[in-house]
């Protein structure tokens, strides 16, 4: 998810989202 990274980049909150909630998951795994 490169969007996504670069969302996460620009300080924009993540918890609240389903993707940011998958992109964290699939990190911790």
């Amino acid at each position: 998810f490169p969007a996504l990274r670069s969302f996460v980049k620009s300080g924009k909150p993540v918890w609240g989202t389903c993707a940011g909630l998958i992109f964290l998951a699939d990190r911790a795994v």
